[in-house]
């Protein structure tokens, strides 16, 4: 499409409660002049206004408008997806999104967690891993906060590139099951927060839902194949194998290796299908799969 949308500058602070100004720059390159609106969808902790920005623009025009985003104490620091979703009339009528990302806070760091229920104590256990990205010395406090539950805490002191993990073992925990419990890392004689939501399921790990936080599907473009293809979302999964592009031999390896899915760049498939037989490559990969039970 003919539009150049950017954020100035793509970024907030981890300055959680207080309101944040983001400018946007739209640039019609269009032939004609256009009006219209941008809807931008942002995470569903974050309060924007304008959440609808209108404009009108002449052939090469530009507009600057602010954003005002208020964070959440619970919002993830981090790079976050955002979509802005654009109707547009010039020429003619357009429909289209774009997807950008900003980031809160400083980039410094990064939180991978796991949540856990140990079947035996009956504790939630919650595993974080921490990256420090750079090569600053960084000493913090790692806050936790779950309903109900008095505030734990343990402290990492200079922690340089690299990563390290931390655990907390909350007992009786039962009823956190579908909860969001917050983790926070606090600077230590500083100000720089840290915001990280763990998600509480009592039940196996679902791997679509990783790879969603991952690769988010509303980034993909709309032509895109994307998601669980082939299978049932309630399978249990214990080996998988992961390729570029699904090929015969790539479906021999996960049959051999007793894998139950594949993971796969090139989607399988990735055009709409008329009829699946054995009389071409796509049909017989396909038949294979489901014969073997892979997804």
């Amino acid at each position: 499409m003919r539009l150049a949308f950017q954020f100035e500058p793509a970024e907030l602070e981890s300055d959680f409660g207080r309101t944040q100004r983001i400018d946007a720059t739209v640039r019609n390159t269009f032939p004609t002049a256009i009006s219209g609106t941008a809807h931008l969808i942002a995470p569903d902790v974050w309060n924007v206004n304008p959440g609808i920005l209108r404009f009108k623009l002449t052939r090469g025009g530009e507009l600057k408008s602010p954003y005002k985003v208020l964070l959440r104490a619970d919002a993830d620091s981090g790079m976050q997806p955002v979509r802005i979703d654009f109707q547009i009339s010039g020429d003619q009528e357009y429909e289209f999104s774009v997807y950008r990302e900003i980031q809160v806070g400083s980039g410094m760091m990064q939180v991978e967690s796991t949540a856990t229920f140990d079947k035996e104590t009956g504790e939630l256990v919650i595993e974080a891993t921490i990256h420090n990205l750079e090569e600053e010395l960084i000493s913090f406090d790692a806050l936790l906060y779950a309903t109900g539950r008095r505030q734990m805490r343990q402290r990492v002191m200079n922690f340089g590139l690299g990563r390290t993990s931390i655990v907390y073992r909350i007992p009786d925990a039962k009823d956190l099951d579908g909860s969001t419990i917050l983790l926070r890392l606090r600077e230590i004689g500083g100000t720089r927060v840290f915001n990280h939501r763990v998600e509480v399921k009592d039940e196996q790990y679902s791997v679509c839902e990783f790879l969603e936080r991952f690769a988010p599907s509303q980034l993909a473009e709309s032509w895109d194949n994307v998601g669980l293809l082939i299978g049932d979302e309630q399978q249990s999964i214990e080996g998988i194998v992961t390729c570029l592009t699904i090929t015969p031999e790539v479906v021999d390896e996960a049959i051999e290796a007793d894998a139950d899915l594949i993971v796969t760049h090139h989607p399988l498939p990735f055009r709409p299908l008329k009829r699946i037989t054995s009389g071409d490559t796509v049909g017989k990969m396909l038949l294979k799969l489901i014969q073997n039970n892979i997804a």
